[in-house]
């Protein structure tokens, strides 16, 4: 087994299936029993940091922006015979950029 096939494996196995944050799990989860793997012989002390792991972003669970759907329908509860109301309807549209 090289870090090859272990890269090749966590390509294969998530594309389209896992999240990058079930990827990354899934990659310390490996690293780990390599870690211990390699304790007892099993394997090179080397394996385990060979394993490319994604890089995950602090927000990056957050949704981009609302669906147009729900832009719309927000807009059509905004009444616009104030002021602010108007200034809450551009806020509105900004959002939805």
């Amino acid at each position: 087994m090289t870090a090859t096939d272990l890269d090749n494996y966590v390509a294969t196995q998530g594309k389209g299936r896992w999240t990058r944050v079930s990827t990354a799990n899934t990659v310390s989860a490996l690293r780990a029993f390599l870690r211990y793997a390699a304790k007892e012989g099993w394997c090179s002390n080397r394996l385990a940091e060979a394993i490319a792991r994604p890089r995950l972003y602090q927000q990056e669970s957050l949704p981009y922006a609302p669906d147009w759907s729900a832009v719309q329908q927000m807009l059509a509860d905004v009444d616009t015979a104030k002021p602010r109301d108007i200034r809450d309807r551009a806020i509105l549209l900004l959002l939805a950029l």
